[in-house]
């Protein structure tokens, strides 16, 4: 998939969501204001759908200067964000909550500098 075709502030596209069905591995990248992306959190919420029940797929996380655990408490900005997507009475924040415990459950990389 090339990503010319997304705009900022776009919604998952028909095309976004059959490249995360067809595929086998996908890498996630998460950054200190990943989460204040809605797009990003609904990105990610349909990438772990699409891998659950698929027993040749993987979720590869990667920490880039990000702690893991401050996902997963919703701590610094990842608690700031989800504050944010709850002020404007977002549908999806559960969702969105229950996606970022699950990736930083996950064993991946963490990068702290670059």
């Amino acid at each position: 998939m090339d990503d010319e075709e997304l705009r900022k502030g776009d919604e998952i596209t028909k095309s976004l969501l059959q490249a995360i069905e067809d595929s086998k591995i996908a890498i996630v990248v998460l950054s200190e204001n990943y989460a204040s992306s809605s797009f990003c959190l609904e990105e990610l919420s349909k990438i772990l759908d699409s891998m659950k029940d698929k027993a040749d797929c993987s979720i590869l996380p990667i920490f880039y200067k990000v702690d893991p655990s401050d996902i997963r408490k919703l701590q610094k900005t990842y608690g700031e964000a989800m504050a944010k997507h709850m002020a404007n009475s977002n549908p999806n924040l559960d969702k969105w909550k229950a996606s970022l415990d699950q990736v930083a459950s996950l064993c991946g990389s963490h990068y702290k500098k670059g």
